[in-house]
């Protein structure tokens, strides 16, 4: 086996090129927040953002030290240092240039070794199962596991830090036409008003002469999280109250307009306080105790007189109602008129019997 450290970037380039290599790293977020443990080709592993900064890392890293140094050089030198920094194998020379990486790293919590219970062959029978074997922990049961971290998002604040917040801020502060939009209605900038774009655009020109090649629609996500959840309970601690331009914009409320007041009115009164329901036949008593013969006999006869009743209101409003038009008398036999017959006993079904709440007799019960 070769000789390790000879491959690392202090040995091939110097103490120089690792300051310069901590500095670069330092100034994006998305790198050094997320473990290299397991990448070993970062142009080739990371994604999106990450694999830009990294690059812009290894462009400025080129352009001091050319061809001498490789992207598997820098990386392993990077890894290393963050693997060993907080450890008792890290090194104290770069202690202070990694200060940065407080917080960012996972505390390493060694597991409690397991001890395998199994059971003793003398207490096996052929007609009992074996016990499972179960794992007990020798020390340290009551341990608490480390904090589980989920993967940072990609924003303004990750990629530039809180200082391209604040810059963020002060831009659109010049600009009442933006902050005086209502942002939920604009997921995208290029959604806003003309007027609105316009004064945006100037603020993405101020912001990339101080953060070159900063992303349009990556300041606006930032802005709009910023405006909408200003005076909400989740708004951030260093911006609640703090933004004073915003203090004085008027929360919107969602109003009843005039041309909606007819329509409300009229849910009003169909509402269930205002309902009244008509009976259907309300000459006719079903809580009574008439046979059902009685009661159809009813029915039928209340119905015939609903429909003279519709029949005279026709000829009253001048409506011309005749049966000459439709059918032919000659091509059709004689209607007879419809005849029921009410003597016989009749039992009702038991859906019509529900439905008005007729009690029909138990022959059963009559016999006794």
């Amino acid at each position: 086996m070769g000789d390790r450290t000879t491959d690392s970037l202090y040995h091939k380039c110097g103490e120089e090129a690792v300051l310069l290599l901590i500095n670069e790293m330092k100034k994006h977020p998305i790198l050094y927040r997320s473990s290299p443990r397991r990448i070993s080709q970062p142009s080739v592993e990371l994604k999106m953002a990450q694999k830009d900064a990294w690059l812009d890392v290894m462009k400025v890293m080129a352009e001091t030290y050319g061809n001498n140094i490789c992207e598997e050089v820098a990386w392993t030198t990077w890894r290393v240092l963050y693997v060993h920094y907080g450890t008792t194998n890290a090194s104290k020379k770069w202690r202070d240039e990694l200060s940065f990486l407080k917080g960012c790293k996972r505390p390493m919590v060694k597991r409690p070794a397991v001890k395998v219970v199994k059971r003793r062959q003398a207490m096996t029978t052929d007609h009992s199962e074996e016990v499972v074997p179960h794992k007990l922990p020798k020390s340290g049961a009551n341990m608490e596991s480390p904090p589980y971290h989920p993967s940072q998002k990609d924003t303004l604040y990750i990629r530039y830090g809180a200082d391209a917040c604040t810059q963020l801020i002060n831009e659109v502060g010049k600009y009442p036409v933006i902050y005086n939009q209502i942002l939920m209605h604009y997921k995208y900038s290029h959604q806003l008003p003309e007027e609105a774009l316009l004064a945006w655009n100037k603020v993405m020109k101020a912001m990339d002469a101080k953060y070159a090649g900063v992303p349009t629609e990556l300041a606006y996500r930032a802005w709009r999280t910023i405006q909408i959840n200003y005076k909400k309970v989740n708004c951030p601690k260093k911006y609640a109250g703090k933004i004073l331009f915003l203090n004085n914009v008027p929360r919107r409320k969602r109003s009843l307009k005039k041309s909606n007041w007819s329509d409300a009115n009229l849910l009003l009164s169909i509402s269930s306080g205002h309902r009244q329901e008509t009976p259907i036949y309300p000459d006719i008593d079903f809580s009574s105790q008439e046979s059902p013969n009685e009661i159809l006999k009813k029915v039928v006869e209340n119905t015939t007189n609903l429909q003279q009743d519709d029949m005279s209101e026709l000829e009253i409003n001048g409506s011309d109602f005749s049966t000459s038009e439709v059918y032919d008398d000659k091509n059709l036999p004689a209607l007879q008129p419809l005849s029921l017959n009410f003597n016989h006993p009749l039992t009702l079904s038991r859906s019509f019997s529900k439905r008005f709440g007729v009690v029909q007799p138990n022959p059963a019960l009559e016999k006794r």
